[in-house]
This record gives C-alpha cells, sequence and structure tokens, in this order.
C-alpha cells in the first residue's frame, strides 16, 4: 500500500461519512479543471478518474461526451455516495471500483483519459510507478490530465515535508505538492506531448488556493 494509504483511507472515509448532505449542492456541478478537459475528452471515449471521490467529474463526462469512465477510489464511504446519488441510466456507463492506486494495474483500459483531480498523493518513486502503468495502459494519442496544488497552497504551507514534494498536515492528510518543473519531468519521462499548462492562484476565505494543472498527450 503507497505511504500513508491505510491510514488516508481511514481519514477521508470518516469525512466521506460525514458530508452526505453537504454533498447534494455539488452533485450536479463538475469542478473547473472537468470543464477544461473536456474540450480533448474523444466523444464516447473510455475514461478512467483516479480518486473520483463522490463522482463529480465523472457524471459530467458521462453526460457531455457519453463516455464509459471507471470511478477508482480507495473510500467505500465515496463510491456509496457516488452510487447513492448518480441516476440509474448514468450508472450504466460507470464502474466504480474500490482500489488503492498503487494495487491497481490498469486493468480495464486501454484508456483514452487518465484523470486526476487532487487524487495523487505520492512519493516521487510511487507516482513514477504508477505513471508508468498509467501511461502504458492509454491508446495512441490518449490523454494524462492531473491537476494539484503547489507548495503556494495555504494547506501545504502549513504542513511538514514529510518526502520530497509530499506534505503531512497536523490531522494527518497527505498532500503532494506540483511544481512546473516536475510536470517538465513527467512530460519529458514518458515522451508525452504537453497540450495544456496553467496555475490558478486566489484568496479564499482567507486561504491561499494554489493549483496547477496539465494535460499532456501520448
Amino acid at each position: 500500500m503507497a505511504v500513508g494509504q491505510e491510514s488516508q483511507q481511514k481519514l477521508w472515509g470518516v469525512l466521506h461519512a460525514g458530508r452526505d448532505k453537504d454533498y447534494t449542492s455539488i452533485v450536479d456541478s463538475p469542478n473547473v479543471f472537468a470543464e477544461l478537459c473536456v474540450n480533448w475528452i474523444p466523444v464516447g471515449g473510455k475514461v478512467i478518474d483516479v480518486g473520483s471521490s463522490i463522482g463529480r467529474d465523472v457524471r459530467y463526462f458521462v453526460k457531455t461526451k457519453g463516455c464509459t469512465v471507471v470511478a477508482l477510489d480507495f473510500s467505500q464511504e465515496a463510491l456509496d455516495q457516488l452510487v447513492k446519488v448518480t441516476p440509474s441510466e448514468l450508472m450504466k456507463k460507470i464502474k466504480p471500483v474500490w482500489a488503492d492506486m498503487m494495487r491497481y494495474k490498469f486493468q480495464d483500459g486501454p484508456f483514452d483519459t487518465i484523470y486526476a483531480r487532487s487524487a495523487l498523493h505520492l512519493t516521487d518513486r510511487q507516482l513514477d510507478t504508477l505513471l508508468q502503468r498509467g501511461v502504458g495502459a492509454l491508446n495512441q494519442q490518449g490523454f494524462l490530465m492531473i491537476e494539484g496544488r503547489t507548495p503556494k497552497d495555504s494547506k501545504l504551507v502549513r504542513s511538514q515535508e514529510i518526502t520530497p514534494n509530499l506534505y503531512q498536515d497536523i490531522d494527518g492528510h497527505i498532500r503532494r505538492g506540483w511544481t512546473p518543473e516536475y510536470i517538465g519531468k513527467i512530460v519529458k519521462q514518458f515522451d508525452l506531448t504537453l497540450i495544456d499548462i496553467r496555475e490558478t492562484t486566489k484568496l479564499q476565505d482567507e486561504r491561499m488556493l494554489s493549483y496547477i494543472s496539465f494535460i499532456a498527450q501520448k
């Protein structure tokens, strides 16, 4: 199991179990990154959402592009919420998979798109292993789409760096920090073509939110 994954499962399980009512306002509201990515996802394509949570973006991809989507998450509570709030006609195109991402072999591929938003909280070595498997499971001209926090984000600023690019806060949550330099390394290492990269930073409720995202093609 990946660094801290067992404890992270417990932490996120508790959070998801207590957010039942909070989710109703965002069930049909995709993340901004998903709204960007949908412009490249092929109609009827096969997508895997790594760290799908309750499926906000999963449902969006199905509804807008008619995709079939593998919803991978290590929280059974999150996947239970996904099934609960997703209409049955959409569920026909969604396969929930409860698994630690480091034990998943991308056996449900090949995929047209690998999508991960604020989910790949792994060490550099673990991330390298995961991406080797993932890129290998992409169709030719398939897409890798990733968004994560930068080290300038308030949650990372208030956390301790436990290994390079990996931070842990006082509550035990582990998060990865992303930089343009590391993204460039990934693109070069896996011989990808960088399609889009952007950083967004804003102050919200006295907190600095800082994300970086990229879309690369095989």
